[in-house]
């Protein structure tokens, strides 16, 4: 990695601080200032502050790319983490990998998992063809405000100092705590399952997903796109996955189910892995 986008720990500590403050001083407000029963992220009064609170990975980074560094530095990380000289045959085997692997998998293991013989295959169909709608809020609603924060600037940094799995542990904790605020709302309640154990999970599922993108970055050359990509797909198939009207109620016991959903994304994560390894890796960002 090139030494000139090195910045010291303290710079990096610096980041998280300003992100958290950033993103929870947009979302803090609404729990307290909710009028109805149900907090939820559907709420048109809510738009504004959850989009701006999304963005405070990125705002925090380039911030502090501006304040520590000059700004032809800041300029050429943002070339760098926006850039498309991945290669015709990484990019595509990779992107058709990561939109079509996944929401594959998490419908068949819903279909096993449901009180009714689902035409799984219907509902996949349906999903995909409705993908490049949801693709386009769910890229919006998150993946567009974090990744040039999360994976463009503090995964690189951390990668200078250690290994992948610490990395991606350091990552996924501070990704889950940042999203503290949001576990007030439904949509990140499950049925069932205590909120600190729900949050237990969603941490652990958040170092997997960051390991798992560590990967498709450094096949990426650093560039951020197909990470963006990766996480608008996710976020689609969460939401696709947690409606009623696609799925019946579970015939196992939820807290298990949190569980083999988790299974299911390891089993992910090793076909991912071998799949990318058949393209070398970059270890440096310019």
């Amino acid at each position: 990695m090139n030494n000139k986008v090195l910045f010291k720990t303290t710079h990096i500590w610096y980041y998280v601080i300003l992100t958290y403050l950033i993103t929870w001083s947009c979302w803090v407000p609404l729990i307290y200032n909710n009028k109805s029963e149900t907090l939820t992220l559907n709420n048109p009064d809510n738009a504004v502050l959850l989009l701006l609170g999304t963005f405070g990975p990125t705002i925090s980074a380039i911030l502090i790319y501006l304040f520590f560094k000059v700004p032809q530095i800041t300029f050429e990380w943002l070339k760098q983490s926006f850039n498309f000289k991945i290669g015709v045959k990484r990019f595509f085997g990779l992107f058709f990998s990561i939109t079509w692997l996944l929401p594959l998998m998490v419908y068949i293991y819903n279909s096993i998992v449901t009180t009714q013989n689902m035409e799984w295959w219907k509902i996949f169909i349906t999903m995909v063809l409705l993908m490049p709608i949801n693709f386009i809020f769910t890229l919006l609603g998150g993946p567009i405000g974090e990744e040039l924060g999360w994976r463009g600037f503090l995964t690189p940094q951390l990668l200078s100092r250690y290994t992948r799995i610490e990395t991606a542990i350091i990552t996924g904790l501070i990704w889950a705590g940042w999203h503290i605020p949001l576990f007030r709302f439904v949509e990140y309640q499950k049925a069932g399952i205590d909120t600190y154990l729900n949050f237990v999970l969603y941490t652990i599922q958040g170092i997997l997903l960051s390991y798992l993108l560590i990967k498709v970055l450094t096949k990426s050359r650093f560039s951020i796109i197909l990470v963006i990509v990766f996480h608008s797909v996710f976020n689609m198939v969460a939401q696709f996955s947690s409606i009623d009207v696609y799925f019946a109620p579970l015939t196992i016991n939820p807290l298990f189910n949190s569980f083999l959903e988790l299974l299911v994304l390891v089993l992910y994560i090793l076909i991912m892995e071998m799949i990318m390894d058949r393209f070398k890796s970059s270890t440096r960002i310019y």
